[in-house]
């Protein structure tokens, strides 16, 4: 008997160390981890001078060369690796390690970044004594670099910035986005009423409330909601009416408002009551889709248009080019400063490029999704007389400069070589000398580039390539060399081609170029000209730059844009629909 109950208990504590132990599985590497972390599929790996990424079962997937700051512990993973390096901060793509920006001196000069947080699209970036919010896609500046002093590692939750001092915790406001959330769903006779708060730290705009609910009969209804903007710390109530049992309501279904948190947007509620319809009510249950019923707030009058697309992949971020908008007397505002652009309830960013008043306009819209294959629904809204005009090119493309003032845009630029001049929102270098500016952030392909100039001289160019000065691997708008003039010029360090544009001569032009799985297009004043170069393969990403030699070079705008070939188009606007 006692034999029995030993091996019983043997087997028991058998079974338990089995479930329970930490066993070795692998190991990697050779050298002292100061960090680890995961993006929930590969773990990366941090010593002072090294990043690595490796997969789940211990081997390594890349590893990147950096002096990482705080011994090996300035780092955050984000959608990138955002990792400090002496005075600047990097962001890094997962996939490869690849850089995707740089944010050069973040916190000033002899400023060395300790300590990186993040939180939906934006950036923290401090030491001891200074903190600053950067854009995690762009890795531009948001915010002034301000003095914040702490004695402990700082913390960052709900949009503050938190510190340790000797009197206590200081809170800055750091990350000014809104953050709605349901906060109740009362039930009474007749109605279910949800009240939406904004517990963030700036308005929601149009924001849209969305009710999927069962009625007694069985159907099943959708309702949409704009209530408008609500500000932070204010809360909205809003009713739904019927005979209903069962349901959920969702504040921003179509997440297109950036919010501190996105978790607690959607709230159930049950009534198992037959209740009375309310005969004032005013609203219309409708099973039609969101872009059937969804009007934006003081506008009257839309219009509906398909992008035609033939890719079979998603595209992320895609402007439109040349949308064409012809005026409406008595529909829209004859400077067309109200006319907006919706896709899936979302107002997007658009840049106005052109117009003649009371006549026609032509507008770049950015789409943050077309779907592959079936394209994506454009609805233009128009008619409110209190609008004013929303068209801002740094939101409608990857870069944007127009040149504006008398001093380089020291977030965008950097010199290379030579002092550029700016006057009259021109972009001059002039000179027997080599000079130049290059980008501070990189690029990803596919990309177009496209810039408004005139030059004179040999070897002026703008284009893009992976180096800070377009050496020897670039793709670039030559003006001119010495067989040809203006050019389409491709290098990829071992040779060049060259594609002839019409000559440039002083007169200012539009010339672009477009880069898609290592082929190359050339573009004048927006149409495809004849030819294109392929093959031209140096890893990127790339920076965009403007530079030249024995030449004077003239730059009015400059931009660039994800790109595809061929592009997607908008169809027709249709009939107009009047909201009364």
């Amino acid at each position: 008997m006692k034999i029995k109950i030993i091996l019983l208990l043997c087997i028991i504590a058998s079974s338990i160390i089995t479930v329970g132990a930490i066993q070795e599985v692998w190991h990697s590497g050779n050298s002292e981890i100061k960090s680890l972390s995961s993006d929930g599929i590969n773990i990366y790996a941090a010593t002072p001078d090294n990043l690595k990424c490796l997969n789940p079962d211990g081997s390594q997937k890349w590893s990147k060369t950096y002096t990482i700051n705080d011994n090996g512990q300035a780092i955050k993973l984000s959608k990138y690796a955002l990792i400090g390096t002496d005075n600047d901060l990097r962001a890094l793509n997962l996939s490869d390690g690849s850089q995707r920006w740089i944010n050069y001196e973040t916190l000033g000069v002899n400023q060395v970044i300790k300590y990186v947080f993040a939180k939906q699209g934006y950036v923290i970036a401090s030491n001891d004594n200074k903190a600053i919010v950067i854009d995690r896609e762009t890795g531009e500046n948001k915010t002034q670099v301000i003095e914040a002093n702490t004695l402990c590692k700082p913390y960052s939750t709900q949009g503050l910035y938190l510190t340790g001092t000797s009197e206590g915790i200081q809170a800055y406001k750091s990350i000014l986005l809104p953050d709605l959330y349901i906060k109740n769903t009362k039930l009474e006779s007749g109605k279910v009423t949800a009240t939406i708060e904004n517990k963030g730290l700036s308005t929601a705009k149009n924001v849209v409330v969305k009710f999927f609910y069962r009625k007694s009969d069985g159907s099943l209804k959708t309702l949409h909601r704009n209530l408008g903007d609500i500000q932070e710390g204010q809360s909205r109530d809003t009713p739904l009416y019927g005979n209903i049992t069962a349901g959920y309501v969702n504040v921003d279904p179509y997440y297109t408002i950036k919010e501190l948190n996105e978790d607690n947007n959607q709230k159930y509620f049950t009534y198992n009551q037959q209740n009375n319809t309310n005969p004032g009510d005013n609203q219309s249950e409708n099973t039609t889709t969101p872009e059937e019923e969804f009007w934006l707030e003081g506008f009257n009058y839309k219009s509906n248009a398909n992008i035609q697309y033939s890719g079979t992949t998603d595209l992320i971020d895609y402007t439109i080019t040349k949308i064409l908008v012809n005026f409406e007397a008595g529909k829209m505002k004859t400077n067309f400063d109200d006319v907006r652009f919706v896709s899936g309830n979302q107002v997007l960013n658009y840049t106005l490029k052109s117009k003649i008043d009371s006549d026609k306009a032509y507008f770049d819209v950015k789409v943050p999704v077309i779907k592959g294959n079936s394209g994506t629904n454009i609805t233009m809204f128009s008619g409110n007389a209190n609008a004013v005009s929303l068209s801002n090119p740094d939101n409608t493309y990857l870069l944007y400069d127009h040149f504006e003032g008398t001093e380089l845009n020291s977030s965008k630029w950097e010199i290379t070589a030579g002092t550029p001049t700016i006057s009259d929102s021109i972009l001059t270098l002039s000179g027997t000398s080599s000079k130049g500016i290059c980008s501070k952030n990189t690029f990803n392909a596919p990309i177009y580039l496209e810039a408004k100039s005139h030059m004179s001289g040999i070897y002026s160019q703008i284009g893009i390539g992976p180096d800070k000065d377009l050496s020897s691997k670039l793709i670039a708008i030559y003006g001119t060399v010495p067989s040809s003039s203006a050019v389409l010029y491709v290098a990829n360090g071992s040779g060049y081609n060259m594609i002839g544009y019409n000559s440039l001569g002083g007169t200012e032009s539009i010339r672009g170029i477009g880069y898609y799985n290592h082929i190359v297009k050339g573009y004048e004043n927006g149409e495809l000209i004849n030819g294109q170069i392929e093959g031209f393969d140096p890893n990127g990403p790339y920076y965009i730059e403007i530079t030249g030699t024995y030449a004077t070079q003239y730059v009015d705008y400059i931009l660039a844009r994800n790109y595809i070939y061929p592009e997607p188009t908008l169809g027709n606007w249709g009939s107009w629909i009047s909201k009364t």
